[in-house]
């Protein structure tokens, strides 16, 4: 059976009746997308797929409550997003993300000055982010760098809109005042 033409809330309700197909179908949906949610909020490879694992399971324990009212998508994430959090808390420091536009590996001969700019830029982002509160961050990171709209974010965080409203509001603020050199800097080599 094709199970492509099923919605995400058709394949759950599915796989809470028994078919594993559905599941699987679920997992190849959405590893990708949250696998690199997971890595930008944890910044190692090996806690992202041991959370991305969790996160699947915990889905499959709890496929008897969920909701179809709800989106499967908002559920999922908001799984991965408090256990995340949780693990992040107990690990006593949170670390950074892949940024987006980071610099790659290879040596781009014809621009050293830039790409060197555009490193030491990108670690101030990181080391910036490593400092904002848990909540702030996680707003931060759905809304900016994953690109979820606010009540998409909402949705995911379990709050109201207007507070992911505001934590993003505050945390691009701090983040702006940690980065106001670099910023000042490209405006004058802008000119």
């Amino acid at each position: 059976m094709d199970y492509s033409n099923f919605t995400d809330c058709q394949l759950m309700l599915m796989y809470s009746h028994g078919c594993e197909e559905a599941f699987d179908e679920l997992f190849l949906r959405h590893c990708k997308g949250l696998y690199r949610y997971l890595k930008r909020m944890t910044d190692d490879v090996g806690e992202a797929e041991d959370m991305l694992q969790e996160t699947f399971v915990r889905v499959a324990r709890n496929a008897k409550s969920y909701e179809p009212a709800a989106s499967f998508k908002a559920w999922l994430y908001r799984i991965a997003t408090n256990r995340c959090l949780s693990h992040l808390k107990g690990r006593g420091r949170l670390k950074l993300l892949a940024f987006p536009g980071e610099v790659s590996d290879e040596v781009a001969t014809d621009k050293p000055f830039q790409q060197a700019r555009d490193m030491e830029v990108t670690e101030a982002f990181k080391e910036a982010v490593v400092e904002l509160s848990a909540p702030l961050r996680a707003a931060v990171v759905l809304r900016d760098l994953e690109q979820y709209t606010y009540p998409e974010a909402a949705a995911i965080l379990d709050i109201p809109v207007g507070t992911v409203k505001t934590h993003v509001h505050r945390g691009r603020k701090i983040l702006r005042q940690k980065l106001a050199r670099h910023l000042r800097e490209d405006v004058c080599n802008g000119l």
